[in-house]
């Protein structure tokens, strides 16, 4: 056994097998660390523990009863089974150890703010999380999990994996297409797809949440526009935060990030994929999103929905305006409440995100200014 104290943790290093034999020598030493250190949590690295025997159990039974916080992390699979069958798992709680994938570069079909996608096997593809680590991911699955339980057409993964340095999530994924190719592919596909693309919009926003896991997307908003309050004037944080918070608060759920790469494609059904910018709110907020991908981020930048999407950024334009128009929000006025709130996203994460793009951060917030000033 090795340890190390850091932050009030104490990390006990476990390795190869704990048995009858070695038990009460690894239950002296794991005490006598934890009168050394005092920790206020104890975490056990099982990632080279190959076998634990009920005298092995007994000495994690002692170390939970002298503090009250304790985690098994790498539990290989063997050892998770006796874990779980002894009823283990309902004292301390552990995770299992994440399987080794590799990838190429050449089994890559997707890439995102902070994923790649690469299919692995003819039914098969990983999303690598590039931020976040491992709560990042566990955050995702629960929301697509809530979003499935809802009734909302989405992946769900089979396996958490490592990949290299990250942490990816596996999908099956068998003859699906992303609504994206199918536009790449040929442009006067759009019109066949919009009216299902539509329908799919709609279905999410009239979708109940059913999960208190889910966050507003007011709230959500209302933090981002606190976080820019002091590059407006007070009259124009005060309308724009009037208008943020005279829209109705509904219970439905909102995708966040519903643009043609994160839809797939299977015969009839079209299904979600990137559930992390899941909440629950008005449609509003989801309309929001569509013209930041789809017209925001070109406006400063033109021809940036082409090079990410290799589509033109005037037929992205026409995308939005046309679910817009199936949607009922293609009006003057509902389009204007759309652009506050994508301008008000695109300043907060211009401004955290690209510090040094100046350009577009003052075009958002002169665009911003502007809607507010009428």
């Amino acid at each position: 056994m090795k340890y190390e104290s850091k932050d009030s943790t104490l990390t006990l290093y476990y390795e190869g097998q704990i048995n009858s034999a070695n038990a009460p020598a690894l239950e002296t030493d794991s005490l006598a660390a934890l009168m050394a250190t005092k920790p206020e949590r104890v975490v056990i690295d099982c990632a080279t523990l190959e076998y634990i025997s009920s005298a092995g159990l007994r000495v994690l039974l002692r170390i939970k009863q002298t503090c009250s916080s304790v985690k098994l992390i790498n539990v290989k699979p063997d050892v998770y089974q006796v874990l779980e069958m002894t009823g283990f798992l309902n004292i301390v709680e552990a995770k299992k150890a994440f399987r080794e994938v590799a990838v190429k570069e050449e089994q890559l079909i997707g890439t995102g703010f902070c994923s790649k996608v690469y299919r692995i096997a003819p039914d098969t593809i990983v999303k690598v999380f590039l931020k976040g680590g491992i709560d990042a991911i566990e955050r995702e699955l629960a929301l697509a999990k809530s979003a499935f339980v809802a009734g909302i057409p989405t992946a769900i993964t089979f396996d958490v994996v490592r990949v290299g340095d990250h942490y990816g999530a596996m999908f099956e994924m068998l003859d699906f297409t992303s609504l994206h190719h199918l536009f790449e592919a040929d442009l006067k596909n759009i019109p066949l797809y919009l009216d299902r693309y539509a329908a799919l919009l709609k279905k999410i926003n009239s979708t109940p949440c059913l999960s208190k896991e889910v966050p507003s997307a007011k709230e959500k908003i209302l933090t981002k526009l606190g976080r820019i309050k002091d590059l407006l004037s007070p009259a124009e944080f005060e309308k724009a935060n009037a208008f943020v918070n005279t829209l109705a608060e509904t219970n439905t759920l909102v995708h966040g990030d519903c643009h043609i790469k994160n839809i797939l494609v299977d015969k009839d059904e079209l299904l979600l994929i990137d559930m992390d910018t899941l909440s629950y709110g008005n449609p509003y907020f989801e309309y929001a999103g569509l013209y930041t991908t789809y017209i925001g981020f070109s406006e400063d930048d033109p021809g940036n929905f082409e090079r990410f999407f290799n589509i033109p950024d005037e037929k992205a334009a026409e995308i939005f305006h046309e679910l817009m128009k199936r949607l009922g929000y293609d009006d003057e006025a509902h389009l204007a409440g759309i652009r506050i709130l994508s301008y008000i996203h695109m300043v907060d994460w211009t401004r955290r995100n690209q510090k040094d793009n100046a350009k577009r951060l003052n075009g958002c917030l002169t665009r911003l200014k502007e809607l507010l000033s009428k």
